[in-house]
């Protein structure tokens, strides 16, 4: 370990929320610091933070870090804040009818609305988990309430609309395979800042749970907690009736009436990387998979920084 290794780490972290266009407050950055060398205090990356100003490669405003030369994102944080906002309560809203769907067990939101950094042309993401066994069945329930609502994105019409492109059962929690190697950095933070909206069971602890190999990556994360208001109680009698009038539903049958009208782009990619996976445990529909580019432009960014 070099006598530089924390402001490397701090420089390298900084760097990845660069290309999000985010600057980071202090106890942000020391929660989202990434595969630091040991644990870092708070206290320490302030320390390394005071350096790093002094040198000139990170400046401070109004209690935010940044790189040098990139004071104009603090106005943007705070609009896409408010933006993001007004689309937290329409995702509560949403997930308040979602909660009452046979066999799902947790919402999240995900992507840049999870760190409250969403543009107003940007859907709301949401990740689901389900009973094990009803995946199919909870999919296509949800789909149907959408598309009654007029709630799902269309190529012409995705800003509030919501995206539920990513479910696992409660039976296949661990993620880690979806990766798409061992330093996919982009995966990494998008699971560490997942936002639970809707919570039974203590379904999301036991996905942290066997996702704990996270930790490897971002130790301190869980020293980050969403906000109590953005979260929505599980429900009583209604859902518990729904449930029962629901139970002889045939998983088999939800998947083919859902594989049979699936658009034929989704079943071409079907399984042939992670992109789009489909089984009886994971459903995940992203035709285009970002992640390859944001590590490219990290990895640009740190050579810029000389840091590889």
């Amino acid at each position: 370990m070099t006598s530089h290794s924390i402001e490397n780490t701090v420089l390298k972290t900084l760097a990845y929320f660069d290309v999000h266009n985010y600057p980071l407050t202090l106890l942000e950055l020391h929660a989202w610091l990434y595969q630091p060398e040991k644990d870092y205090s708070a206290g320490a990356v302030l320390e390394s933070l005071d350096m790093l100003v002094r040198q000139k490669k990170v400046e401070e405003c109004g209690g935010y870090y940044f790189l040098t030369g990139r004071k104009d994102l603090l106005p943007q944080r705070l609009n896409r804040y408010l933006i993001a906002d007004k689309k937290f309560k329409r995702a509560l809203k949403v997930t308040k009818w979602l909660r009452q769907v046979p066999g799902v067990n947790m919402v999240a939101v995900a992507n840049t609305l999870a760190l409250s950094n969403a543009t107003q042309e940007s859907d709301i993401d949401f990740f689901i988990i389900a009973s094990p066994r009803r995946i199919w069945v909870a999919r296509g329930i949800t789909v149907i309430i959408l598309k009654l609502f007029h709630l799902r994105p269309q190529p012409s019409t995705k800003m509030n609309k919501i995206d539920v492109s990513f479910w696992v059962s409660q039976d296949h929690l661990d993620i880690s395979d979806l990766r798409l190697d061992q330093d996919d950095i982009y995966f990494h933070y998008w699971l560490a800042q997942l936002v639970p909206l809707y919570d039974r069971d203590k379904a999301f602890k036991k996905f942290k749970d066997q996702n704990a190999w996270l930790n490897d990556y971002l130790p301190n994360a869980d020293s980050y907690s969403p906000i109590w208001r953005r979260q929505i109680k599980a429900p009583g009698w209604f859902h518990r009736w729904v449930e029962f009038l629901t139970s002889n539903l045939d998983e088999k049958i939800y998947r083919a009436m859902q594989l049979k009208i699936m658009n034929p782009k989704i079943k071409a990619m079907m399984n042939k990387d992670t992109r789009v996976v489909i089984n009886d445990k994971v459903l995940k529909f992203h035709t285009y998979d970002g992640r390859p580019e944001f590590r490219e432009k990290w990895q640009a960014k740190l050579k810029e920084l000389k840091l590889v």
